[in-house]
Formats: C-alpha cells, sequence, structure tokens
C-alpha cells in the first residue's frame, strides 16, 4: 500500500456515481497471509490516519495562456468544481514541477509574472504550468498540465507599431 514502508501515503478513493444518495458503509480490513513459517511479527502492523470522506474536488480544464507580453502572461483554465481557489505552478519549459505552487483566491484570469520560486519573466523565454483547484470540502484536484506557453520577443511585440 506503501512505497516506503515506514512514510505515510495519502491514498484517495472516488466511489462510482451509482453510490450517489445511497446510504455507504465504509471499512478498513487488513488481510496478512504468512509467507513464511515462524516469522509471526511479519506484516502486523497497519496505520490509519486522518480519513475523511468529501465531495470530489473536480480537475481544472482547457488550461489557456492569453495576453503574453515579454513579462507576463494570463492563465486561465475551466472551474468544474466551482473552486474559488487554485494552486498554480510556474516553472521554466525545461524545469521539473515540485508539487508545490502559488495559492491564488482571485478570479480568473490569474496574472503571472514570475515562476513559483519568484523568479520575474524574462523576454523571449518559454514556461510552462501546472494547476489544482482547491475545493471548499478541503479536497484538492490532481495537478493538471503542463501548458506551455512563452513570453514575447521585443520588437516583435508592438501593440501599435509606427508605420
Amino acid at each position: 500500500m506503501t512505497t516506503t514502508f515506514n512514510i505515510y501515503e495519502e491514498k484517495v478513493v472516488n466511489f462510482p456515481a451509482i453510490y450517489q444518495n445511497q446510504q455507504v458503509y465504509i471499512s478498513f480490513v487488513k488481510v496478512h497471509n504468512q509467507q513464511v513459517a515462524g516469522v509471526n511479527g511479519a506484516g502486523d502492523r497497519w496505520l490509519i490516519d486522518n480519513v475523511r470522506v468529501v465531495q470530489q474536488c473536480l480537475d481544472p480544464t482547457a488550461l489557456t495562456a492569453n495576453g503574453i507580453t515579454q513579462t507576463s502572461a494570463n492563465l486561465s483554465w475551466g472551474n468544474p468544481s466551482g473552486a474559488t481557489s487554485w494552486e498554480i505552478e510556474v516553472i521554466p519549459a525545461a524545469g521539473t514541477p515540485s508539487g508545490t505552487g502559488i495559492v491564488y483566491n482571485g478570479t480568473l484570469p490569474y496574472t503571472a509574472t514570475t515562476t513559483s520560486t519568484g523568479t520575474l519573466f524574462t523576454p523571449s523565454t518559454g514556461y510552462k504550468y501546472y494547476v489544482r483547484a482547491l475545493c471548499s470540502s478541503g479536497a484538492n484536484s490532481l495537478w493538471i498540465g503542463p501548458f506551455p506557453f512563452s513570453t514575447t520577443s521585443p520588437g516583435f511585440s508592438c501593440s501599435a507599431p509606427i508605420v
């Protein structure tokens, strides 16, 4: 059940829609099959902590990046969960996500000007972002992404060029 024997891991179990509006009983059953004779203590420990039954927090959809300038981008996504808070991780195009981002509680779009570590955007640079919904039930959606975008280059993005 765990990748590392002595480290707690979050486990999420989604119930099929057929159980909606039904009374459901949940139990935790540990079964240990003795594999080796004489090893009575093996497999005698199972720890469960912080069990919650909450409504599923749906994943954001249709990630976009618009209104891109040399130092900013308007990031947006579909919100099927109805969340009012999200965690956004913006990283360089070649970067690896850490699973930790900036919590945003505003309206969409989110105007990004830095990576999640606080590094200012620079012109002509590739970035990507991931987002997850933070639902009021206390549950979070999965991380969705990456969505790649690049800041514009000087001289190629004039809004009112002189002819």
